[in-house]
Formats: C-alpha cells, structure tokens, sequence
C-alpha cells in the first residue's frame, strides 16, 4: 500500500479550508526572548523511575489526532514527518502516536476524490481502526500501515476519541512509554472555536463543532470542559498545547488552558489541510535550548511551508487567510486585567447614548467574522477601532497599555505572506454579541464560471440567534423568525463561567450592546487585502 508516497505527491492539490478540511484534487475549500519559567520537571511524574541513570529526552511529543471524515491522507503524512526528522533530534525529542481513522462511509469518499486503487488505499482494512505506538524513526510508517501489526492497533471497535477520559489514559500513557523533561500535547482534527453552544458543561451531550470530531460516533467532539479535564486528571502537565485545527485561537480557550500550561500553539484563521510543519518541530525542539526559540522557527516554518501552497496558473497564494501564533500563557492575566478596564470604559461610554453609542455602533457593524456564519471576531481589531473613534474615553497612554499587555502574551504570530507583506496582523478572536445574543448567520454556496475560471457564490440565507436563556431562534433572510429550539444549555452555566469572563466580565457587554456585528468574513470572500486591513468594496455614495 504505497500511502506516504501517494501523500507526498497529493500535497499541492491540498488547498486552505475554514474546518481544516483535507483539500481533494476537486480542489475544495489547518519581547521577552528567555523569560521566567516554572520547571516543568517538578510538576510531572518522575521522569524514568525504572532506570535513573539513563539519560532522559528534553521533549516528548504527545501527538492525539483523528481523520474527522476527510484529513485523514494528511495527518498520516504528519505522522510520517514526525517519524521523518533528522536523525540526531530523537537524542533529544521522542514522540508517541494515537491516531483514530475515520469511518468507512469517508474514507470511501476520500479514496474515489483522491482516485486511489484499493491496493494503494484499502478502505476495508483502515476504516474505524485506531493506531497507538512509540515513534520509531527506523522504521517505515508506509510499512506499518501496510502491515497494520497487532501490537500499534488498540483492541477497541470503536475508540472514543472525543472523550476526556481516552485523552487521559493516552496522555499517562504516553509519558510512561516515552518520558522526558517536558512534553508537547498536540490535538489534530477539525476544530471550530468557541462557541456556548458547542462547548457545553460535561453532563450535557456536545452538539457540533468544538475540537476533534469523532466521524462515526455521531461527531461527538472535545470540548473545552473535556480538554481542561484530561490534561488535569493525567497528572501531566504539557509544556506546550498545540491545537492543530482551524479557528482554535479564542480569547475564551487561552484563559481556559493558561493554568494548564506555559505554551499555546493556536490558529485564529484557517488552518490548510497540511497541517503544522513536523520536521521542523522535531528538529526545532532538539535545536533550540530556548523554548520560544523553537516555537518561533517551527511558526515561520509551517506558514513558509503553507505560501508553498499556490495557484497552479497564477502563482498566487490560493487562500491567504492562513496564520499560526505562539501564546505565552504567563503574560495572560496582565492583559485580562487590561482588556477588563477596555470592557468597562467601553460600556460606560455605550451608556452615554449619544453619538458615542452611535460611533460604538458604526464600529461594530462594520467588523468581519473570522469565517461565515461563525461569532467569532478579532478582539484586538475592534479594540483599535473602538480607541481611535473615541479618544476621549480611551486616552492615547492607555491604548499603548492596552496593546502593549496583549503584545506579551505574543512569542511568535505568523500570517500568510499575502497578509504580512500588506502589513495586515491577525489577533486573537473573541465571541461577540448584542442584546443577550450571539449569532449565527448563514449562507448558501455555489459556484459558477468567470473568465473560464471557477469561482465561489455566497448566497445570505438567514440566521440564527443562540438567546442567554437557552433558546435558539431562527430567522429567513428577511429577519423573520420561522422556528424555535433549545440550544443546551445557557449563558449563566456557559459563558459566565469561563476564566475569562469571569475576570473581564465581557458578557455584560454582549448583554447590553445593541448592535449587530458585521456578518461577512474575507476568508470566504476573498477581499482585496489593502495596507492594514481589508478593501471589502463598500459601494460608493450616489453622486
């Protein structure tokens, strides 16, 4: 079964997806350089109590990773490149593996899209099967896949990979089988943010989204309380957390996994079906004494690695909205604090009435969402705008401490180099919302032929309102409500719970705002990106 060549050569056809979707050749839409850190080593079990003489690796990669439908061919070939590092780094760096494939009904679709024969691609034997083994980089991973030995397959017809207790067990594992200094949790699937809705309190069952879709059982997910509740009961804790899915870099996640951990890997836009650079991680983490260091180049790597990704005719990056940031977890609650005086000044203005309300309201409408139908808005974008609009309330020193606080928590951020050579900086996003709401929106595509080039239409075809108390309202494109459910659960048992909200209280913002934010996202509509921000061809006034 010739699978890792086949990947390699289907790695140009793979092009950016908002879900971190596996990209098929149909071509359908992943300052402070050595600060003080706590030793990890007195906060993780004894490292190789067995045999203390023997020298122990500085990093141990915990990779935790499944198909979720479609990534499947390119998370194999992640795993075939952490497998594939220079030799010299695994004197330094270990790594172990759980994949889970995805279900037979996918992997069928992925095989025909990809047109792979049976013997390069047998459905029947990798379906639902579940992988866990210590790297090893002598041996073949295409050999492994071809032979799928009893001793990497798990003995479980259908692994859980959403459940915070498998995660838990794998995690101990994991550090048993291959300790070291310090570990790196990576999580590798789709991922779709924040959202209440989607990361619901543990006794209730999980809707959508989230993090690590289990195709197959009913696409139950992790949530944030099911992550958060993992890594706490595995008695490890990762020097670095690296969510290796779309949307994941929320305001809302840092907070919750800043105690968690000293390190956050975390995309705010899309991440291509690729996925992050894992040669580069290996050899960067054997490399670099300094952590940042490390996490620094493995950023640059992986974006360089995704610009690689272009136009066949053109040359053009196909899809610019691509970016990967390294949070330093220390520096969080200085900007909590920063971002909580930002929140109430913004709400004793809004008060005001007035034509402050009014400018408030212009700004908000005018923002863009991360992606179409999603919340999610970048924070420090709006915070910018809200300050330059009105700087008697946001005086010029505190807009510097404002930017400042946040600018620390930044060890790297990396976006496409469509955005980065426009000077254009993707930040991190937050849930927004008005009148005791957030929204949904929602949209419709299809494609229709240009200058013989094919080309996405998005069609506004309504919305839907997730209400404080639990109600979730839809409405046509018109605004008329047409239907009403229950989303789960509420604001009080959702949001207001959260580390973050709970320090900065955003959600009274989202309580007494009355304005609905923009409802277009660049990423799906493909604006021309214009020094500092976007030109999202806003008509001219009528002469």
């Amino acid at each position: 079964m010739a699978l890792v060549v086949l990947l390699t050569a289907a790695l140009p056809l793979s092009l950016v997806s908002c879900d971190k979707e596996d990209d098929t050749p149909k071509q359908e839409n992943k300052t402070n350089p050595d600060p003080e850190k706590p030793d990890n080593n007195s906060e993780n079990p004894d490292n190789n109590p067995e045999n203390p003489t023997a020298e122990t690796p500085t990093y141990t990669i915990i990779f935790y990773g499944h198909g979720g439908g479609d990534l499947d061919i390119s998370i194999l070939e992640n795993i075939s490149h952490i497998m594939d590092a220079n030799q010299d780094s695994y004197k330094k760096v270990r790594a172990s593996v759980l994949y889970k494939m995805s279900s037979r009904e996918s992997l069928t679709v992925l095989a025909d899209n990809y047109q792979f024969t049976e013997e390069e691609f047998d459905v029947e034997k990798l379906a639902h099967k579940t992988l866990r083994f210590v790297v090893d980089s002598a041996k073949d991973f295409e050999e492994m896949l071809d032979q799928l030995p009893d001793d990497i397959v798990l003995d479980d017809a259908d692994f859980d990979i959403s459940s915070a207790d498998k995660l838990s067990e794998y995690i101990r594992w994991a550090a048993q089988q291959c300790p070291a200094d310090k570990y790196i949790l990576v999580l590798s699937d789709h991922g779709g943010g924040y959202s209440p809705k989607d990361d619901l309190p543990l006794d209730v069952p999980s809707l959508s989204k989230g993090l690590v879709y289990n195709d197959g059982n009913d696409y139950d997910h992790l949530t944030i309380q099911k992550l958060t509740k993992a890594i706490s009961e595995s008695g490890i804790r990762p020097e670095v957390i690296y969510l290796d899915a779309c949307l994941m870099n929320t305001v809302e996640y840092q907070f919750e996994l800043k105690s968690q951990t000293n390190y956050l890997l975390l995309s705010t836009f899309s991440v291509p079906g690729p996925g992050g650079d894992y040669r580069s991680l290996v050899n960067e983490l054997a490399n670099n004494a300094n952590i940042e260091d490390a996490l620094s180049k493995f950023c640059k790597a992986t974006v360089k690695r995704w610009d690689e990704i272009t136009d066949e005719e053109t040359g053009d990056i196909t899809y610019p909205y691509s970016d990967i940031s390294a949070i330093r977890t220390s520096s969080l609650d200085a900007f909590g604090a920063q971002w909580k005086e930002f929140t109430d000044r913004l709400i004793a203005a809004y008060q005001n009435g007035g034509t402050t309300k009014e400018t408030i309201d212009e700004v908000t409408a005018d923002m863009y969402a991360i992606t179409l139908g999603s919340p999610l808005y970048d924070m420090i974008y709006f915070a910018k705008k809200i300050m330059e609009a009105l700087p008697d309330h946001f005086d010029e020193q505190f807009a510097k401490d404002l930017v400042n606080a946040y600018n620390a928590t930044i060890v790297c951020s990396k976006a496409s180099s469509g955005l980065e050579k426009h000077g254009f900086q993707i930040n991190t996003s937050i849930l927004f919302g008005c009148n005791n709401h957030y929204t949904s929106h929602t949209w419709e595509e299809s494609t229709e032929e240009e200058d013989g080039e094919e080309i996405s239409i998005y069609e506004y075809t309504g919305y839907v309102t997730y209400e404080a108390d639990g109600r979730m309202l839809y409405y046509d494109a018109e605004g008329n409500q047409y239907d009403q459910m229950e989303w789960g659960s509420t604001f009080e048992n959702t949001y207001k719970q959260l580390k973050f909200d709970q320090l900065t209280n955003w959600s009274e913002w989202i309580e007494i705002n009355e304005q609905e934010a923009g409802d277009e996202s660049p990423a799906e509509f493909q604006y021309e990106i214009i020094d500092g921000g976007f030109d999202m061809g806003e008509d001219e006034e009528d002469e």
